[in-house]
């Protein structure tokens, strides 16, 4: 139980600097969110996007993934990499 709300905070704290980082007008391409990276790691980043323009309202998908190189087995490390995906994904959308 204690594990759990552990999790639930370490989650709730990386949400806040997610929104905080990601509205950072210093953060405004995939290269400068990478100052938000954990150090000690090489990541692979892998987007993938796909539109569909044939409706009047044109929907976009996509799916973010990132792998670090080392295959630490780390999930502190999963939390750490929040405040680059928010910056990723803001600047997607």
């Amino acid at each position: 139980m204690k594990k759990l709300l552990l999790v639930v905070f370490t989650v709730a704290i990386s949400s806040v600097a997610f929104y905080a980082i990601a509205g950072d007008k210093k953060y405004s391409t995939i290269q400068s969110c990478t100052d938000l990276l954990p150090e000690g790691h090489k990541f692979t980043i892998t987007i993938n996007a796909s539109v569909d323009t044939n409706e009047k309202e044109r929907k976009m998908t996509g799916q973010l993934n990132i792998s670090d190189e080392a295959k630490s087995n780390n999930a502190d490390l999963d939390s750490k990499l929040g405040p680059f995906k928010a910056c990723i994904v803001k600047i997607i959308k």
